[in-house]
């Protein structure tokens, strides 16, 4: 005959998330947390007590594209991102890599609105992860189409890699 956290023989009282015998504070399903940022990536890590199967959260500070090793579909655009997979494919019980925010150029990354399914559906209960301040991670600066490295540069119009060029008189042509 064992004892539950109140003493009470063969009793089903437990010990809460707070460390309360009996307590209310509901453990989360799923922890939430950013992982080492390098060459413009940073992983969204999770541990989770089950089985997950999608997610969906609002970002802002930082520009991000999403992939997720776990889920087939993953769109992101007007700062949401939604990952799942019709397979039905989850990231499993434990730890992991849930998905990897590529960015570019730097700022305080801020998730927010969070919401994460299990296998089949159901809204799981997560904490974390908040924010993160992100660095700028290209050394040989951004061409004016934003890419890392790249040669692309304005016309005589101002149109990035446009092919407008000036005349012998100064004028700009297209």
């Amino acid at each position: 005959i064992e004892q539950d956290c109140a003493g009470i023989c063969n009793g089903g009282t437990v010990v809460d998330c707070d460390g309360v015998c009996g307590g209310f504070e509901q453990c989360a399903d799923v922890t939430l947390s950013f992982g080492t940022s390098a060459d413009g990536a940073v992983d969204l890590l999770y541990t989770s007590s089950v089985d997950i199967g999608g997610f969906q959260f609002d970002y802002s500070g930082v520009e991000i594209d999403v992939s997720s090793t776990h889920f087939g579909t993953v769109s992101s655009g007007n700062g949401t991102v939604l990952a799942f997979d019709f397979g039905g494919a989850v990231a499993p019980v434990g730890s992991g890599v849930l998905a990897t925010l590529s960015y570019s150029g730097s700022g305080e990354l801020v998730l927010s609105g969070v919401v994460l399914s299990g296998n089949g559906g159901g809204v799981l209960t997560s904490e974390g992860p908040g924010s993160i301040t992100l660095e700028d991670s290209c050394a040989d600066g951004y061409d004016c189409a934003g890419v890392c490295g790249g040669d692309a540069v304005d016309d005589c119009a101002g149109v990035c890699g446009g092919l407008a060029v000036l005349d012998d008189c100064n004028d700009c042509w297209s």
